[in-house]
């Protein structure tokens, strides 16, 4: 059984007394880590050793190696010092240090890196490079330096090559780790440094989602170009900036005084910063103003028939598109902390709803409704309806609800119901923007305020729509 309390002597890095107490933390709070630690040490026998090691190497900036270090540790001593002089290692470094779940996210991936055997097949480009594989392809085999004997010349070429493979999985990691926890709102404080567990699952959940990586670069374009706006219309539909009147404790970024901006800037006190932002204690300017009425709630409808599985731009399913304007929806309304309701609609009897309420963001949520798909017929007339009564539910004292409906077009609606949808939409104030995919539904248009059209396999048209969509429901 892998002890979670690693003895001191069996480290390689002498680090601070914050970095070892997160670490410690870490190991009585994450059954996750524990069980992946059981696991490395039945392939690698010092990988709880390493483990801590690299943990410390990305979150403590000022972890150092020690020179005191027992023999039984060279070995992973040696793996260690070539791992941190990797230029990949500085540069994820700057942007683990004092991050828990990232740093603890890296080590597992650093050391399942130096656990797979090197000469898997897959590693023959990288071993071929430093000069392990020349006799095996008839090539001459790597100059080595004086006095070394050819096993001591492979022994340290393996060495950096395991080095250098495991840095560059790491930046790489960082990368698609950093892009999901973005795009998908699993941030450190969303669930506590310690929670390592819950951000792991969150990840691993969005991995599991069909086509995720592209679903992820779709929706992180279309919530840049959903943010695309300027300071002062944002300002204008924010209430509450006109003058500061003190300070206050929080965690938006946006109102950081001055003197709580500057504790990043430094080494010694950017821990601070990090955990009083994960506990929405950071020093913010408290701001007063005029009062506004607040927006009314934000819904989508995603069409998830069959017909939406026909390829569109960049090779991407057309549903694929259509969930990015979704959940660039939910980023819009989550930062304007307005309600949102995401329906996935297909057949009349095939129906999802995903409600949020304002401030209420799960991110489990979010990968649940990304996940939704029914892949049947298609019905416009349940959850046009279903979306008007929740509109219909909301207080006469909030300013109107916004419905973007995204769909193919393909599917009739009766003159009675637009009449009566037509009538009641008026009366609680709902704006309908309709996006039609490669096709148009004139029924549908005539109710609507905004008719937008989309030639799928045109990326710009799947951008100028989303742009269009944000201007359109931006409530003033």
């Amino acid at each position: 059984m892998w002890s979670q309390n690693v003895p001191e002597d069996a480290c390689c890095l002498k680090v601070s007394a914050l970095a070892a107490e997160t670490y410690r933390a870490l190991c009585r709070g994450s059954g996750t880590w524990r069980a992946n630690a059981e696991r490395l040490a039945r392939v690698l026998p010092q990988a709880a050793e390493m483990l801590a090691d690299v943990f410390f190497a990305f979150y403590d900036a000022s972890a150092a190696l020690r020179a005191d270090v027992s023999t039984d540790a060279s070995r992973s001593f040696a793996m260690l010092a070539a791992f941190m002089l990797t230029p990949e290692f500085r540069r994820t470094r700057e942007r683990t240090r004092g991050d828990g779940i990232l740093s603890a996210l890296l080590a597992l991936q650093v050391v399942e890196a130096f656990a797979v055997p090197p000469e898997d097949d897959r590693n023959r480009k990288g071993l071929r490079r430093f000069g392990l594989l020349g006799r095996t392809l008839g090539q001459e085999e790597a100059p080595r330096a004086p006095g070394r004997s050819a096993r001591e010349h492979r022994e340290e070429a393996l060495l950096q090559y395991r080095a250098s493979r495991a840095a560059k999985q790491a930046e790489q990691g960082l990368r698609s780790i950093l892009g999901v926890r973005e795009a998908w709102g699993i941030l450190p404080g969303e669930k506590g440094v310690h929670a390592l567990d819950d951000v792991y699952r969150l990840v691993e959940e969005v991995h599991g989602l069909k086509a995720w990586d592209e679903l992820t670069e779709v929706l992180s374009r279309f919530r840049r170009l959903l943010g695309a706006v300027s300071e002062g219309d944002r300002a204008e539909r924010r209430p509450g900036f006109d003058f500061v009147a003190g300070y206050t404790l929080g965690r938006e970024l946006g109102r950081l005084a001055p003197e709580e901006a500057v504790r990043i800037a430094d080494p010694e006190t950017e821990p601070l910063f990090q955990e009083a932002y994960e506990h929405r204690r950071l020093l913010e300017l408290d701001f007063r103003g005029r009062s506004l009425r607040r927006p009314g709630p934000l819904i989508c409808c995603m069409d998830t028939s069959a017909s939406m599985n026909t390829p569109a731009a960049l090779g991407r399913e057309r549903f694929l598109w259509c969930k990015g304007i979704g959940l660039a929806l939910l980023g819009r309304a989550r930062e304007e902390r307005r309600p949102y309701l995401g329906i996935c609609f297909s057949s009349e009897s095939e129906l999802e709803a995903f409600s949020f309420a304002p401030g209420g963001f799960r991110p489990e949520a979010a990968v649940d409704m990304a996940r939704c798909d029914f892949n049947g017929g298609t019905h416009f007339e349940r959850p046009l309806l279903y979306a008007l009564e929740t509109a219909e539910g909301y207080a006469s004292g909030e300013r109107g609800a916004d419905l973007v409906f995204v769909a193919d077009g393909e599917a009739p609606v009766g003159l009675k119901f637009l009449a009566e949808f037509s009538r009641r939409k008026r009366e609680a104030g709902l704006r309908l923007i309709s996006v039609f995919i490669d096709g148009f539904n004139k029924e549908l248009a005539r109710i609507s305020d905004a008719a937008i059209l989309v030639d799928s396999r045109r990326l710009d048209s799947w951008d100028a729509a989303v742009q269009e969509v944000g201007r359109r429901t931006c409530r003033r």
